[in-house]
């Protein structure tokens, strides 16, 4: 289709006398299931353009669209190594949209399996309270000042990997 027309525009532009240069044709090539192939990056702009056509048609249409069926379809479309990441959809939203689309394409919150979210809090480390009473630190607050763990939170060994983390940053929560 492509070569056709390139011959074509030779032929006329020899018939009217026009210099014809040498001239590097394009021809697509096209995947397994016809889709034109295109180079990573472009691939990846296009996937990104057709997922923010849908949602903008969707929103004018008042219909709903699930965003990861959207999403792998247009990858397999495209033939990308992965899909479109939710960062990249939301900003390459229009400015008129964005204020209609952006609440339905915040992520949101998940319950754990166990409905226990773990959270560690590293907090200053002190002197156990227990030594002025005891004597000696507790079980249960390994860590601290006085400990073989010198610069870890009351109740890490500082072993952990959040421990480790801040250690390494010079964490100063003050």
């Amino acid at each position: 289709e492509y070569i056709c027309m390139s011959l074509q525009t030779e032929s006329i532009r020899e018939q009217e006398g026009l210099a014809v240069g040498h001239r590097t044709t394009y021809v697509p090539k096209k995947n397994k299931r016809g889709h034109v192939v295109y180079s990573e990056g472009e691939a990846r702009m296009r996937a990104i353009s057709d997922i923010v056509n849908a949602l903008v048609q969707s929103i004018t249409s008042g219909k709903d669209v699930n965003l990861n069926t959207l999403n792998k379809h247009v990858g397999m479309k495209y033939s990308l190594a992965r899909l479109p990441k939710l960062v990249e959809i939301i900003a390459a939203l229009p400015e008129e949209h964005r204020a209609t689309l952006l609440p339905q394409l915040r992520a949101k919150p998940i319950r754990t399996a166990s409905g226990i979210a773990v959270v560690a809090v590293m907090s200053k480390p002190h002197r156990c309270p227990h030594i002025a009473t005891t004597g000696n630190i507790c079980v249960y607050c390994p860590g601290g000042p006085d400990s073989d763990f010198e610069y870890s939170t009351q109740s890490y060994t500082g072993y952990e990997p959040t421990s480790m983390r801040a250690i390494r940053a010079r964490y100063n929560p003050y």
